[in-house]
């Protein structure tokens, strides 16, 4: 880009009119003061200008490199012609600045600024922009990754700690929850429940005869028979030892003798893990009464299963007792 201006009648450099409209081109004609006399459309979006400004804006703050009072020394030296040609940075030094390419010309009593965009900055500060907006999206890519395995973990120990790791069932933690949320429903919507204590009869004489390693087996054989007898709702947990507890929803005490009685044969009739191992239970069931807690219900139904062991073994006794006042 070239200079200087055609001037106009009055003697001041006049811009071009196929000039004006443009915004890639900076085009500016300034006093000694850093005033303008004359500006095209790129030139006061820069200045943050309204379209048809007044004459004599002052504009020196906007030359943060080189400044306006380096320009104009030189300008001093010089008649008519360049006064500096290169790189500019032109902005607000609190906030915003540009890069561009051109030159400063004095023309009789006036300065003509006129550069354009430098396009090889702009193509760089693209490429930074797109290799920061692609590293960004790698990063939130592995955050995402990140937090999908930590909550897998979280929810894998989750699964732990409710389960018993030896027969997979839900442990007593588990169970105790279950029991409390139960509890809660009967006592507001007045549904029955029951509750059946599972103990293998002479579970000891098993792990001293057969090992540890086969009682560990009978504990899972039992747990598998337990799941494939019950009915979906039914809850079965390994309530500690060679001992299981079930939750019965929605099943009075009858209801869950009929059922009790149903596991007991199961446990009789399965196949054992070692030949020649026969294999029985216990049982003893009870259900909830109005008011009662967990631990009282629990208690009812541990004191039925002793009952069971008491008179015989391998047999169910159900506490039929179904208010507090019986007790």
């Amino acid at each position: 880009m070239t200079a200087p201006l055609t001037n106009g009648s009055d003697g001041v450099p006049e811009i071009p009119s196929y000039l004006r409209p443009l915004r890639s081109v900076l085009l500016a004609v300034l006093d000694h003061r850093g005033r303008v006399a004359d500006a095209n459309q790129g030139f006061l979006a820069l200045a943050s200008a309204a379209d048809n400004p007044p004459s004599g804006q002052d504009v020196r703050s906007l030359f943060i490199n080189p400044r306006f009072g380096e320009l104009l020394d030189k300008a001093e030296s010089a008649t008519d012609g360049e006064v500096f040609t290169g790189w500019m940075t032109l902005g607000n030094m609190d906030g915003e600045s540009e890069t561009w390419v051109g030159g400063v010309y004095r023309q009789g009593a006036h300065l003509v600024v006129a550069c354009e965009r430098e396009v090889e900055q702009d193509r760089q500060l693209q490429r930074q922009l797109l290799a920061l907006t692609e590293d960004y999206a790698d990063q939130e890519r592995a955050l995402v990754r990140a937090n999908r395995t930590l909550s897998q973990r979280a929810e894998e120990i989750e699964r732990l700690l409710r389960t018993d790791l030896l027969t997979s069932l839900p442990n007593r933690r588990h169970f105790d929850a279950l029991l409390t949320t139960q509890i809660d429903a009967a006592s507001r919507y007045g549904d029955p429940f029951s509750l059946l204590l599972v103990d293998l009869d002479d579970f000891k004489a098993i792990n001293d005869t057969h090992g540890h390693l086969q009682g560990d087996e009978v504990l899972r054989c039992v747990a598998a028979t337990l799941q494939a007898t019950l009915r979906a709702p039914d809850v079965v947990a390994r309530w500690g030892g060679e001992e299981f507890i079930v939750l019965v929803p929605n099943t009075d005490g009858d209801g869950a003798a009929v059922l009790a009685e149903r596991l007991r044969e199961a446990i009789a009739v399965m196949d054992s893990p070692a030949e020649r191992l026969s294999v029985t239970a216990s049982i003893g069931a009870a259900q909830w009464r109005p008011g009662e807690s967990a631990n009282e219900l629990v208690g009812r139904a541990d004191r039925a299963l002793y009952r069971a062991k008491d008179d015989g073994r391998n047999r169910v006794v159900v506490d039929r007792r179904t208010n507090r006042s019986s007790s």
